[in-house]
């Protein structure tokens, strides 16, 4: 016997109709916006870098067409790219670089952002399987048809985590704070 549906009866009771809509459907249609959200405040993290580092450097931040995130903060940090794999934890790049996917292939519907979000998770199933571990997380990161909460947990988890680390690595030190500090706030 089929479990009863909680949404259907909800909906029945206050005279809605939800004709082919299903609890695991809403379920899985949020995971995937909360994917999108969350995508879009790390975004907003790397603009916000984007735009810190040219204040206190007073130099452009260096964006190629296609690139990806980690691509610009790989081009744009002051350390080589040894130190930076040794600071930046490479599983947690490829579950953010992974939740990218789900959410272009979420905000940007085509077969082609499916087919890459599905191609992107085979191929890094090492990478994937380790953020797992690392985290305590029984299923996620979940195959992009199987997103859920425990995804939109983990993307946030990993997002602090990873941005903490990255937020260390542009550090500029204090000297180089200072100065931008206006000299009528200074200490004398």
């Amino acid at each position: 016997m089929a479990q009863p549906d909680g949404w259907k009866e909800v909906a029945t009771r206050f005279g809605i109709v939800v004709s082919g809509l299903t609890s695991n459907r809403v379920l899985a249609s949020a995971a995937h916006l909360h994917i999108v959200s969350l995508y879009a405040g790390f975004d907003s993290f790397v603009a916000d870098l984007r735009a810190q580092h040219f204040a206190l450097h007073v130099r452009g931040w260096q964006k190629h067409e296609g690139d990806g995130p980690f691509d610009e903060i790989r081009r744009n940090c002051q350390i080589s790219d040894r130190e930076l794999q040794q600071k930046l934890e490479p599983a947690q790049i490829v579950a953010i670089e992974y939740y990218r996917h789900v959410r272009n292939a979420v905000a940007h519907r085509s077969s082609e952002n499916v087919s890459k979000v599905e191609q992107y998770y085979q191929q890094n199933s090492t990478g994937l399987a380790k953020v797992r571990e690392m985290y305590g997380m029984r299923s996620a990161p979940n195959h992009y048809s199987s997103i859920n909460f425990h995804d939109v947990k983990l993307f946030a988890q990993i997002s602090i985590d990873l941005s903490q680390a990255i937020d260390m690595v542009f550090d500029p030190g204090d000297a180089r704070l200072a100065t931008q500090v206006p000299p009528e706030f200074r200490k004398r």
